[in-house]
């Protein structure tokens, strides 16, 4: 089962947007943002880097969200920053909340091989070395 976080992305400027998903310039149609409203993005943290790109249905780019984005923040708006243009303010997730992201998204094939050497070390510097010794 893959683990998912949900981010709410709204809309704060005086058009709708449409949200698409993808990375690479290759982006699929998620939802049209009316102006004023939100929708939710579900990003698979053990998905590989994903970008959800935010722009008109003419196909022009207001902002691009990232997966990281995804994972830090709780809540993003969008919101106007001049003629022409739009800037993110994101709201970041309480630290518990991340904490639970980054954990989920280990690798425990690779820390299964360095624990086992961790522990192989410590078991080493706690035995004893005994060194043959003649006594005549």
């Amino acid at each position: 089962m893959a683990a998912t976080i949900q981010t709410k992305v709204f809309n704060g400027t005086d058009k709708a947007l449409e949200l698409k998903e993808g990375n690479g310039g290759n982006y699929r149609y998620l939802d049209t943002i009316p102006k004023n409203e939100s929708s939710k993005i579900d990003c698979d943290v053990n998905a590989t880097y994903r970008e959800y790109w935010v722009g008109t249905a003419a196909g022009i780019a207001e902002v691009v969200i990232t997966s990281d984005d995804c994972a830090e923040c709780s809540d993003i708006r969008i919101v106007p920053a001049g003629v022409g243009r739009s800037k993110l303010e994101k709201t970041l997730r309480s630290p518990a909340a991340t904490q639970a992201v980054s954990t989920s998204n280990k690798w425990s094939f690779f820390s299964l091989f360095t624990r086992k050497k961790v522990e192989l070390f410590k078991g080493e510097a706690e035995q004893p070395t005994s060194s043959p010794t003649t006594n005549k």
